[in-house]
């Protein structure tokens, strides 16, 4: 199934965030945990398709409380799946799936949360692309942010000095 255009989904947990068996802030937070337990990012595949599926969308859009931490879900997720793709060195695959993490991101731009994480976002989009004037723009906005800062200056660097793009090395210290 196509984690963009997932239009049923047949999850246990979202079949209990349908059924009611729990509430829409529980399904979230499950999904969250899910995509921290296991740091090879497995899950996330499955978590993206349960955050894009028709049913789940619908069934959370009477909580506009809920967007923020949504799109914020959905685009951990499709970050993940595209650092999977990343770390197997599949450039032209990764890319959608950043671009999705992008585009939920900057869905709750308007909460003022996740500049950072939208930021790093656009800088493994700038990386992946071989973009390094792309790159180097952004690394200003993440001077104050200990996570993403060194991830992206190494990213930066490693094409300043005409590396090729190997996120394991750059992402990886």
């Amino acid at each position: 199934m196509d984690p963009f255009e997932a239009n049923v989904v047949d999850s246990s947990l979202s079949e209990q965030l349908i059924s009611g068996e729990i509430d829409p802030e529980q399904f979230l937070n499950e999904i969250a945990a899910a995509e921290e337990s296991d740091l090879s990012r497995t899950k996330a595949g499955e978590n993206l398709e349960m955050l894009n599926s028709a049913q789940v969308r619908d069934f959370l859009q009477p909580f506009p409380e809920l967007a923020a931490q949504y799109e914020n879900q959905r685009s951990i997720a499709a970050f993940h799946v595209a650092q999977q793709r990343l770390i197997e060195n599949d450039l032209a695959d990764a890319l959608p799936f950043l671009t999705q993490a992008l585009e939920a991101a900057q869905a709750v731009a308007w909460s003022g949360l996740y500049d950072g994480w939208r930021n790093y976002i656009a800088g493994t989009i700038a990386y992946t692309n071989g973009d390094q004037a792309a790159l180097e723009a952004i690394c200003p906005t993440l001077a104050y942010d200990p996570d993403y800062l060194p991830i992206i200056m190494r990213m930066n660097e490693s094409l300043k000095n005409g590396q090729p793009i190997d996120y394991n090395r750059d992402y990886n210290v």
